[in-house]
């Protein structure tokens, strides 16, 4: 077993053939914060994916959250601190955070999510990157950004790669909560089924992956994601731009200030009783 420090753990799990490599079991340990990212945990997952990505035994990552929430995205105080750094300071940080979702998502072997709780903003993210996810029933998402004035800019290729153009447009627009019959329906996830049928669901997928040859299944990733992994990379300078001027803009500093003060954004309304005439 080994370990990293306290935001995150990672636990290689032997086969029953340990020559045919282990599955990599990575944990995310801020369950006192619903798992929510800052940059520490940002630093430990970017250098656990370089790590797992050079490890010619890995066969499959398997991507969790400690306690009852996946991961309820960025600690929304971290995210004010970097919106009020210099730009160019807000840039940087913007792209090492990008950086770790491009690393999961190019992974040369297969990720699997596992969502449970709440899995908002960032966490929605991370489940996109992953090639495929298992959700509980109970399990809610949303991508809530603009509910705070700034946007999901760096995770929109990989939550592109799995929502059809219309749904993304629905869930990112609205900040909306959608369930996990509905992130099934919509492809974010693959499977959904209760707590108690989590774990089954998810050896089941295991046994699956495990029963392919993993050279063969690293080459056809790497040919599956080609182009989408080129384009990410082009894309990263202008959505780290994207992202870095809306929380440093007064409307993003005014919607985390609000949420961190459980107060109504200024924006909020609601539709006039005679809107018809």
């Amino acid at each position: 077993m080994t370990s990293t420090p306290a935001c995150l753990s990672l636990e290689l799990i032997k086969t029953r053939a340990p020559a045919s490599g282990h599955i990599a079991l990575l944990t995310l340990e801020r369950a006192e914060h619903s798992n929510a990212f800052d940059g520490a945990l940002v630093d430990e997952l970017s250098s656990c994916f370089a790590t797992l990505a050079n490890d010619e035994n890995c066969r499959i990552l398997v991507l969790q959250g400690r306690g009852k929430n996946f991961c309820a995205g960025a600690d929304l105080n971290w995210m004010k601190e970097q919106g009020s750094l210099s730009p160019t300071k807000n840039r940087e940080n913007a792209k090492l955070i990008s950086h770790m979702f491009f690393q999961l998502a190019s992974l040369p072997f297969p990720s699997v999510g596992v969502a449970r709780g709440a899995v908002f903003g960032g966490g929605v993210g991370l489940i996109a990157c992953c090639d495929m996810a298992l959700a509980s029933e109970s399990a809610r998402f949303c991508l809530s950004e603009v509910k705070l004035g700034i946007l999901p800019a760096v995770i929109l290729p990989y939550l592109q790669r799995k929502l059809s153009a219309g749904q993304l447009k629905r869930v990112s627009l609205s900040g909306m909560v959608f369930s996990a019959a509905e992130a099934q329906a919509w492809g974010l996830v693959e499977h959904c089924c209760g707590e108690d049928e989590l774990h089954n669901a998810l050896n089941t997928l295991l046994q699956q992956l495990l029963s392919a040859a993993p050279q063969a299944q690293r080459r056809l990733k790497h040919l599956l994601d080609k182009e989408q992994r080129q384009a990410w990379q082009n894309s990263q300078g202008e959505l780290c731009n994207a992202i870095a001027e809306a929380r440093s803009a007064a409307e993003g500093q005014a919607g985390l200030r609000a949420f961190l003060r459980k107060q109504a954004a200024p924006w909020v309304t609601t539709l006039a009783d005679d809107w018809r005439s």
